[in-house]
């Protein structure tokens, strides 16, 4: 069973409530006022759904299961920090990134700029496959991933780099075929 959604004249009618900081479709965020009024009560004898109509919420519209998951959240808060860990510590920025609007230049120049990290991971790929080749022995998968995965691009500058562990692993590939070639030589 999930927690009900609101709809846009029950977020009107709860933002409407002092003891309401924020509200949405999916959650109510209260102020801390109220969460301490809330537990002041709650360990003077009173029932959570009680406090909650005292305060002016409708419990039908809010529901139950919010209610009690409100009151074992803040429960367990105030038992582990007091008052203080009532307090909302969350930032204000809530939510996804909203990217800015690109012009289509930029999306081409960010789209070029994806497709040479590609090459650059394919070329990386092909010489350690023509090493592995050369050298008889086969470089592990996970030491492959980890190359790729530690070379990076910056696109916003359309700079590309290389991180330097990858190329030192890299040579280290290059120096372990080139003594075994001349070993072989040797022999």
């Amino acid at each position: 069973m999930s927690i009900n959604v609101f709809n846009e004249t029950e977020i009107e009618l709860i933002k409407n409530n002092p003891n309401v900081k924020r509200v949405s479709s999916k959650s109510i965020t209260y102020t801390l006022e109220f969460k301490i009024d809330f537990m002041h009560e709650y360990r003077g004898g009173k029932l959570p759904r009680q406090i909650f109509i005292e305060h002016g919420f409708d419990v039908d519209i809010i529901g139950m299961k919010r209610i009690e998951q409100c009151a074992t959240r803040w429960k367990r808060l105030y038992n582990d920090g007091g008052v203080v860990s009532l307090d909302d510590s969350r930032k204000d920025n809530r939510g996804r990134y909203k990217h800015e609007i690109q012009t289509e230049e930029q999306e081409i120049e960010k789209l070029k700029a994806k497709i040479a990290l590609i090459e650059m991971e394919n070329d990386m790929l092909k010489k350690l496959d023509e090493s592995e080749r050369r050298n008889g022995k086969e470089i592990r998968k996970s030491d492959k991933f980890e190359m790729i995965k530690k070379s990076s691009i910056n696109l916003e500058d359309q700079e590309y780099k290389i991180i330097y562990v990858v190329w030192q692993k890299y040579q280290e590939v290059v120096t372990i075929t080139t003594i075994q070639k001349n070993q072989r030589r040797i022999e």
